[in-house]
């Protein structure tokens, strides 16, 4: 093409990038400006001590119904987060790559007891001896009584074909 129809093509080319990117609000600037929604002040122009009362009254109210709505919609959010992540955890069990079994022997790491429970249940269902030394580690790190059985549990399902091996080549 022609230097007069490029270069001018260009220009314009940079120019809208150049005001797109200068238009769009800064995230950190626009949140650290906008005041918490507990401190902000509320005013009463005009009325009696009764009618202020009440409009703080409700505005708390308001907050906390908001605070209710906000907990129980992250619960309904890790919910599903888990249940997928479980299932995830259950279909990488069916598979034969290694890659598959670090992901799940990762997941010995979470916080959420769900996911570790499934990631314990999906090393064993993986049949790899590459997952003892993983969940021996997990075993050390667990606090939790009942966790710490089924990890002892399934070391010992996945290092009973050792002994058993052992036993037929000595026969």
């Amino acid at each position: 093409m022609r230097p007069k129809v490029v270069i001018p093509i260009l220009l314009f080319s940079v120019a809208a990038l150049l005001t797109i990117f200068l238009a769009r609000p800064d995230r950190r600037k626009s949140s650290a400006a906008l005041p918490l929604p507990e401190t902000t002040p509320m005013a009463v122009t005009a009325g009696d001590a009764e009618t202020a009362s009440s409009i703080v009254s409700n505005h708390r109210a308001t907050q906390a119904a908001t605070l209710q709505t906000d907990i129980a919609f992250d619960q309904q959010t890790h919910e599903d987060y888990v249940s997928q992540r479980v299932a995830e955890l259950m279909y990488l069990a069916m598979t034969d790559d290694t890659s598959s079994l670090y992901s799940i022997l990762s997941e010995l790491n979470n916080n959420d007891p769900q996911i570790r429970e499934a990631a314990v249940t999906a090393s064993v269902q993986f049949k790899n001896l590459e997952a003892i030394p993983a969940l021996q580690d997990a075993y050390t790190r667990s606090d939790d009584p009942e966790e710490k059985i089924r990890i002892a549990k399934a070391i010992d399902f996945l290092a009973t074909p050792l002994e058993s091996q052992a036993t037929g080549l000595t026969n």
